[in-house]
């Protein structure tokens, strides 16, 4: 899950997510944060193998210049190489 403090106009239900430009999963749910309306609340269904660690950033951007939106995910720890 992830929360956002800004617009999220474009983002949809089936909206993609991608990990560094890699398709990882799909926006499953949108909703306004009901603890704080300031936030939206954005459940997304990852696959189990993609690499996200605690401290991944989600980010919204844009596709193109068709204004469809997606979620962008970036960052995290990666363990070194052995």
């Amino acid at each position: 899950m992830a929360y956002f403090t800004g617009d999220v106009t474009g983002l949809g239900v089936g909206s993609a997510v991608r990990y560094r430009g890699v398709p990882v999963g799909t926006v499953r749910d949108i909703r306004l944060d009901p603890t704080n309306v300031e936030q939206v609340q954005v459940l997304m269904d990852v696959s189990a193998d993609a690499p996200i660690k605690e401290d991944t950033i989600a980010q919204l951007a844009l596709q193109g210049i068709t204004g469809v939106a997606f979620i962008q995910l970036t960052g995290g720890q990666i363990p070194p190489l052995r």
